[in-house]
């Protein structure tokens, strides 16, 4: 096997390591709802994923509390706080762990159907809105990646419904917590040729980077080269914001500072095609 043979193989490895993550969350319903008592709920919720496309599982589960009539819109919280659902679920773990000495296993989240935080969260109220998000995410990383959507713009429906179905694909549960069956893993593996076919000709003029620090999300896309000539590395960005001896998690791994970016952009990318850095 050649050098580039190698490199290429332990990408496709990397990418499917990532593509299989999942966080172990156990959903409770909020004490504040005392007509009635329900067990808690474990799901094995995919990193990738969005929160909201396990909403019908967990309304399901908890419907004797759903009072009708109510705006019973579904949110959950975590510490006290909304969880904030666009972003990807292995990102708002590592975010909501960043301070942790060890992750907290499983996360335990609290469910609500009442009191709806609008002024703080966003509202999704079906999975058209949660499409919505994820697209103009992916409009957001292409645009600072090759400085257009014309890629996006012009890719044809049904290939955007195959970026979708592979999403949605993930966060489908076999009814004992259990993910990613064949057809899940064929999913990414078409979701690849989607991302793989926007990319072609083009130039990646900077690396697509979020991150997030302190409660906080800062846009910070990466030149290749740093202003010295080298490679942008992860020292580089945390250097952007002051916190040059801070430690870093990328897809739930905490990753040395010396690392390129662009590097960890082939293997560690989320499927919004972000690199989501959490500080």
């Amino acid at each position: 096997m050649s050098e580039g043979e190698a490199d290429g193989a332990a990408e496709q490895e990397m990418y499917k390591r990532v593509w299989h993550g999942a966080v172990p969350i156990l959903l409770e319903l909020s004490p504040e709802v005392t007509h009635v008592t329900i067990e808690p709920l474990f799901v094995l919720a995919p990193r990738m994923g969005y929160l909201p496309l396990l909403a019908n599982q967990i309304r399901d589960h908890f419907a004797a509390a759903i009072v009708p009539d109510d705006d019973n819109r579904l949110w959950l919280e975590y510490d006290g706080k909304p969880i904030r659902w666009h972003y990807p679920t292995g990102v708002l773990y590592d975010s909501a762990n960043s301070a942790a000495q060890e992750p907290e296993l499983p996360w335990r989240m609290v469910v609500r159907f009442q009191n709806f935080p609008q002024d703080e969260l966003m509202s999704c109220h079906d999975q058209d809105a949660c499409r919505q998000v994820f697209f103009n995410a992916l409009k957001e990383a292409t645009f600072l990646k090759d400085g257009n959507v014309n890629s996006i713009m012009s890719l044809p429906l049904d290939e955007q419904d195959t970026l979708w179905n592979a999403l949605m694909g993930l966060s489908l549960q076999d009814g004992t917590g259990g993910i990613l069956g064949p057809d899940v893993e064929s999913m990414g593996i078409d979701f690849r040729r989607v991302i793989a076919s926007l990319q072609e000709g083009s130039q990646m003029d900077r690396v697509p980077v979020k991150l997030h620090t302190d409660g906080r999300t800062l846009l910070k896309p990466q030149p290749s080269l740093n202003s010295s000539g080298q490679a942008s590395s992860i020292a580089d960005v945390l250097q952007s914001i002051g916190r040059e001896d801070s430690e870093c998690r990328i897809q739930g791994i905490v990753v040395p500072t010396c690392t390129a970016v662009e590097a960890l952009y082939k293997g560690f990318t989320s499927l919004d095609q972000f690199l989501h850095i959490v500080v």
